[in-house]
């Protein structure tokens, strides 16, 4: 075991000696060692190179080995490092032999293991035949003991089906245990299902009602990442009570506890988001910047915090960080892996004609799905999670998007997009023609 226990602790230059030497020490590794390590390894993540890619061949080949000898707990914890290891990929052999397993332990898991389950399949994006299977399966086992669900498993399980586009036959269920709870429920909790609610893209009053009279009423105080994620859910789902919001954003200007620097990331990209002008919380908040240790940030953390200074640069003449620190950062976004709909939409639109690339990044901090660089046109594939459920209005961080895209002098177009199979290809080309990249 204490060769696992390395990777955890090691410096960065120790780190790496010790990911050399782990492919000759795998072998020794018993079921829950290699369980252990997998998890270690997906929190920490794996630098790029040969090395790690030989590595996780390994793994991924060791895992038919260990998998059937695992216990729930190491189960558990495989799943959610080989999820962030992408060793499980839609219709891989390695996701279908650990759906075989789930089956086989579905009913002996208890609701808390099969929300982590889930979660990490979907993270993955396993969405086999099989898989469909195992998630109706696992829905079922969660509303058959919904009274032990906790306000974390109703967050994660709300995010596996976002993930997995099953929120519209799985949400009613949530909704409907959230409102029954709703009276006697902590500050914290309410806080989960705000951000549940909010990656479902559903907006349900009476739960904000609710945080709003915690919140307003000083009732619990909230740290930072509770602060931090409410602000998240009022944002993405747009809150629409803007005297509650700028009162929730005045409270910042209070706050005498260290903030955490993926809060505090998070907190300065919801403010842009927001189109916050107010000098004082931009202050307060780059005084915080200042002093927050940059190694203790995400790269998803630094794209937010790059972005915040951008909306500072572009619409208030102020920003966030020193030109140095924001050099350093820059070119920390990476494309993502294209979806079924945007391959789709690429293909009409090269079938027509137009050349353009894919996966596109402007001024080192926006991917867009489709681009003509040489005349400014970005197109978005905007799939039901750029929406509000059932609705045709964009969430707020892709409005913020095309307002700094076109703040660039880009043009930013969305394609509404439900379903891949029944891409609208007369409605492409309608929409090239009025962009001026086809003829009439």
């Amino acid at each position: 075991m204490s060769y696992v226990r390395k990777v955890k602790f090691q410096s960065s230059s120790e780190y790496a000696t010790t990911l050399a030497a782990l492919p000759s020490l795998l072998p020794q590794a018993t079921a829950r060692q290699f369980a252990f390590l997998v998890s270690v390894l997906g929190a920490i993540g794996l630098p790029s190179g040969e090395a790690s890619e030989e590595l996780l061949h390994r793994l991924y080949s060791d895992a038919f080995t260990h998998l059937p000898k695992m216990a729930i707990p190491e189960l558990r914890s495989f799943m959610q490092g080989a999820a962030w290891l992408k060793l499980l990929r839609n219709s891989n052999e390695l996701s279908e032999k650990t759906i075989d397993i789930m089956n086989t332990h579905i009913n002996s898991l208890s609701v808390s293991a099969i929300c982590d389950a889930i979660l990490s399949l979907a993270q993955a994006g396993v969405m086999s035949a099989r898989a469909y299977d195992l998630y109706r399966t696992a829905f079922r086992q969660i509303m058959s003991m919904q009274q032990q669900l906790s306000s974390e498993d109703i967050q994660k399980a709300v995010g596996a089906f976002v993930k997995v586009n099953m929120i519209t036959e799985t949400l009613p269920f949530f909704i409907e245990l959230i409102e029954q709870n709703l009276a006697h429920a902590k500050l914290p909790t309410l806080v989960n299902w705000a951000c549940s609610l909010s990656k479902a893209t559903y907006y349900l009053p009476s739960l904000y009602f609710d945080l709003c009279f915690f919140i307003e009423h000083r009732m619990e105080p909230l740290n930072s990442r509770d602060y931090s994620m409410f602000l998240w859910a009022i944002t993405h789902i747009g809150h629409e009570d803007t005297r509650f919001v700028e009162k929730y954003l005045a409270s910042l200007l209070e706050m005498r506890y260290t903030i955490d620097p993926q809060h505090l990331c998070l907190i300065a990209w919801c403010c842009a988001i927001l189109r916050v002008k107010d000098p004082a919380i931009w202050t307060f908040l780059k005084s915080r910047v200042d002093l927050s240790p940059e190694s203790k940030r995400t790269n998803a953390s630094q794209i937010q915090l790059l972005q915040a200074d951008l909306y500072l640069r572009l619409f208030l003449d102020s920003s966030l960080l020193y030109p140095e620190v924001r050099e350093r950062h820059l070119r920390v976004v990476k494309p993502m892996e294209s979806s079924d709909d945007h391959r789709e939409v690429s293909r009409t639109i090269a079938a027509l004609g137009v050349p353009h690339v894919n996966e596109y990044t402007i001024e080192d901090l926006f991917i867009v799905d489709i681009a003509i660089p040489e005349k400014k046109i970005a197109i978005e594939v905007a799939g039901p999670q750029h929406y509000r459920l059932n609705s045709d209005t964009l969430l707020a961080p892709s409005m913020f998007k095309i307002m700094m895209l076109n703040r660039l002098g880009w043009k930013i177009v969305y394609l509404p997009v439900r379903d891949p199979a029944s891409v609208d290809k007369e409605g492409i080309k309608k929409e090239l023609i009025q962009l001026g990249l086809l003829k009439a």
